[in-house]
């Protein structure tokens, strides 16, 4: 599906967005170390040049809820009851690969990623 582009006015632009709502997991100390240690191994490997993420930002994004130009409580709300509604058992994570992409310029986030086993 191609993406509509509509015309706006000036001094009518959207908001820019300053929210982003998100479910997450972090992984637990010990594991943030060693994605530490895998992403400085594949930094060197590949010669790239950007800084890794501080260990106590590692996550894995489960949904992402939306950009928001404020922080809109009901939806906080909502996820916040989703959230506490769930109940699972520890269970294991997987990668097998290593992804990048673009989200804002100049940020290319280098990522673990899977092709399995996702569900």
């Amino acid at each position: 599906m191609a993406e509509t582009l509509q015309m706006g006015l000036p001094g009518f632009d959207p908001p820019t967005p300053t929210d982003r709502l998100m479910f997450l997991l972090y992984p637990d100390p010990a594991t943030a170390e060693r994605i530490a240690t895998e992403a400085r191994r594949l930094k060197a490997a590949l010669g790239l040049r950007g800084q890794p993420l501080l260990t106590d930002r590692f996550h894995v994004t489960l949904h992402h809820l939306g950009d928001y130009a404020g922080l809109p409580n009901d939806v906080v709300a909502k996820g916040r009851g989703a959230g506490d509604a769930l109940k699972a058992a520890r269970f294991e994570v997987a990668f097998d690969q290593a992804a990048s992409f673009a989200n804002r310029p100049g940020n290319n986030p280098f990522t673990p990623a899977g092709r399995r086993g996702r569900a």
